[in-house]
């Protein structure tokens, strides 16, 4: 591609200029090649350059300040509010652990917290007065997240309803989300009941705790 285009501009492929490989990667992009094939060719041009750096048949490579296209990344699948409404429509809320599961996509969808940050969550954390809670995210870093009216209602709810009558370990007592055995849930444990809420829910989107964040934002 490389000696068949500088043929067309009538220039030896000693004399190519970074000008030209530029318009060499238009060309490439018109002609619908796909980005992770643009960044093998480029590598190789680099790697024939350099060589014919070292070889002493050019000064210097055209193609060493030449970037490599951007790799576009996908994103993930984001859910709707009726998809939401789907998903919690699946939990029985007479049972005390699914009533739990529904306040917590309330809370995941409402906030858009990580689910690390939801079962870490602790009790001091919430100021209902301000409709916040104290996060404690990535890098042990401390931010405020406002929690709309909706999903503190039903936080509230839970603890005033559901968490207050469960047997709670002494060690785990400032949690907000408790299990069965009186610990805190497992960031695993919210993947698996999410997954099958989903499937439950008849939708065909790939799903995780994540999404609900990405879904927030």
């Amino acid at each position: 591609q490389l000696w068949s285009f500088s043929e067309q501009k009538g220039v030896d492929v000693c004399d190519v200029t970074l000008d030209v490989l530029q318009q060499l990667v238009s060309q490439l992009n018109e002609l619908g090649i796909a980005v992770s094939t643009q960044c093998r060719i480029i590598s190789a041009w680099r790697s024939f350059f350099k060589m014919m750096v070292l070889s002493g048949a050019i000064n210097e490579s055209p193609a060493s300040l030449l970037d490599m296209p951007s790799r576009s990344q996908k994103l993930p699948d984001v859910l709707s509010d009726n998809d939401i409404s789907a998903i919690q429509s699946t939990f029985d809320r007479s049972k005390p652990d699914q009533d739990r599961n529904y306040v917590i996509i309330e809370v995941l969808y409402g906030c858009g917290l990580r689910v690390s940050e939801l079962v870490n969550l602790k009790l001091s954390n919430i100021y209902v007065d301000d409709e916040c809670l104290l996060i404690h995210g990535k890098g042990d870093k401390e931010r405020w997240v406002p929690i709309n009216e909706r999903a503190l209602e039903l936080l509230l709810y839970y603890i005033e309803n559901i968490r207050v009558h469960q047997k709670i370990k002494e060690k785990e007592a400032s949690y907000v989300f408790i299990n069965r055995l009186g610990t805190r849930l497992s960031r695993n444990y919210i993947f698996m009941f999410l997954k099958n809420a989903v499937a439950d829910a008849g939708i065909s989107k790939h799903v995780s705790p994540h999404s609900l964040r990405h879904s927030f934002a």
